[in-house]
């Protein structure tokens, strides 16, 4: 933006443009550290969702680029909308396999005193 890594933050569109910028760079680091930890750990229950939520980031940057090249033409701008939306439903529910997953895993590990059922 304007030639510059940081633009003039002079005006609050400006700012707000910015902000959104380094907010997607959070979350497509985030989704990509997710995806190499799911790769390398649990590739057969998490895998799916993981490699989705990538796949939705991909999308998402370009359906943002397509905003700003379009001038926030309707389409384009809904379809950032509703990728952003189906991203989060996806981390959302990746969240909850991995919880899910992480208390059956401690649950089996834990010793006998501290199990929730009893052995056979």
């Amino acid at each position: 933006a304007f030639g510059r890594v940081l633009p003039p933050l002079a005006t609050p569109y400006v700012t707000i443009h910015f902000a959104h910028r380094v907010g997607a760079l959070v979350v497509a680091l985030a989704v990509a550290v997710t995806v190499t930890h799911v790769l390398r750990t649990h590739r057969t229950e998490l895998g799916r969702p993981a490699l989705l939520a990538a796949t939705l980031v991909i999308v998402q940057i370009g359906l943002g680029a397509s905003v700003i090249w379009t001038r926030r033409a309707v389409l384009p701008t809904t379809a950032h909308l509703a990728v952003g939306a189906a991203l989060l439903a996806t981390c959302v529910a990746l969240t909850l396999q991995a919880t899910r997953l992480g208390v059956r895993r401690s649950v089996r590990t834990a010793p006998i005193g501290f199990r929730r059922e009893v052995p056979a």
